[in-house]
């Protein structure tokens, strides 16, 4: 473990080293082990689908095991699998088997693990009644356990899932309170969760002048905690913000600077989606050439994204 982030190839070997020894003494709890510390440095390399073939492994090694708890587990991390390669059916209907388990053997931190994970699921499957379903049953039980910082998660989900079924006031009441509530846990990645989805609540509103601020706040806290993920969400923010405004200048400064952050970090539904901005920014500044450049850049690494989805998708069937 203590080479998993500063060095990753030495975790590895002995990570091996550990499977090899379990396999020697017939110890098939230790194999299931050493796949969940060896899937946490495949994620970090985005090989999912060797860690989702790896998961499915320590699932049928904790069934022979009769084990409960990680059986449960086991879902779980299968269906984090799932998600990373955006097969969400197959992600809930790994949850929902976790969770009639976690149900079962009445292990509510799993409970609320479980529900959340549910809660997001649902958000990506455009279910909003089970989103929010899940996510206030996560509340509860966060609520129920003094974890405040699983509460403030939980209130995210909840607002996500409110703006979608139009309850805007309490969607609006519900970011606000996820600010404060990141600030008492120490947690900067919520309030950024707090500000980002408030620009975005208020945008959708065509609240632009409202919504610069928040996304404002989040960009400047991302970028000292050096957080390019959060950077990247908020800049794109300011850019729909001030397009709303017709600050065409400010957009285009603002989507540019999305666009290297989504290089760096290799995200390429960011980097499409920056790429549709430009397109439309450069045609309101007069620039049609680069707008049209723009254009044929989203639609060719849409395409690609697409394709990609599709072959994910056949996870699912």
């Amino acid at each position: 473990e203590l080479y998993e982030s500063a060095n990753p190839d030495s975790a590895l070997f002995y990570y091996e080293k550990a499977r090899q020894l379990s396999l020697a003494l017939n110890y098939p709890r230790g194999t299931a082990t050493y796949i969940s510390f060896y899937n946490f440095i495949m994620n970090n390399r985005g090989k999912y689908r060797e860690a989702l073939e790896l998961c499915k492994q320590a699932l049928a090694i904790y069934q022979q095991l009769a084990s409960p708890k990680d059986i449960a587990i086991a879902h779980i991390n299968l269906g984090s699998e799932y998600e990373y390669l955006s097969s969400y059916q197959s992600a809930a209907d790994n949850y929902v088997q976790g969770m009639q388990i976690a149900e079962k053997i009445n292990d509510r931190k799993l409970i609320r693990l479980l529900a959340n994970n549910l809660a997001s699921v649902f958000l990506a499957l455009k279910q909003y009644d089970k989103t929010y379903r899940y996510a206030k049953q996560a509340y509860e039980v966060a609520t129920a356990l003094h974890d405040r910082f699983a509460m403030a998660s939980s209130l995210v989900n909840i607002s996500l899932a409110e703006q979608q079924l139009y309850q805007l006031d309490s969607a609006e009441k519900h970011l606000l309170d996820v600010i404060p509530m990141g600030k008492e846990v120490g947690d900067y990645t919520l309030e950024l969760d707090g500000y980002i989805n408030l620009g975005g609540l208020y945008t959708a509103q065509g609240k632009a002048e409202k919504a610069i601020p928040f996304f404002q706040q989040a960009a400047d806290i991302a970028h000292t905690n050096g957080n390019p993920s959060y950077e990247l969400s908020a800049l794109q923010g300011l850019a729909d913000a001030h397009a709303l405004l017709h600050h065409w200048q400010k957009a285009d400064g603002y989507v540019q600077r999305a666009t290297v952050l989504a290089e760096e970090t290799g995200d390429k539904a960011a980097l499409s989606e920056s790429y549709k901005r430009s397109a439309q920014i450069q045609q309101e500044l007069g620039n049609l050439g680069k707008a049209l450049a723009f254009k044929n850049m989203y639609m060719e690494l849409n395409d690609s994204l697409l394709d990609e989805r599709t072959r994910n998708h056949v996870l699912d069937l």
